[in-house]
């Protein structure tokens, strides 16, 4: 079966609504939380299976 891949502008427009919301949260609580580190690949043999 061949896996699906997320298009990359789904990938940057998640990245780009990370990037806000971690800028607002930082801002409001007056903290510097860090970037987190994302990724796409699936675990497990049955992953995203209902």
């Amino acid at each position: 079966m061949k896996t699906s891949r997320l298009p990359i502008a789904i990938q940057q427009a998640v990245m780009r609504r990370l990037r806000e919301k971690l800028a607002q949260a930082n801002l409001k609580l007056g903290r510097n939380y860090p970037e987190p580190k994302l990724s796409y690949t699936q675990r497990g043999t049955s992953a995203g299976t209902a």
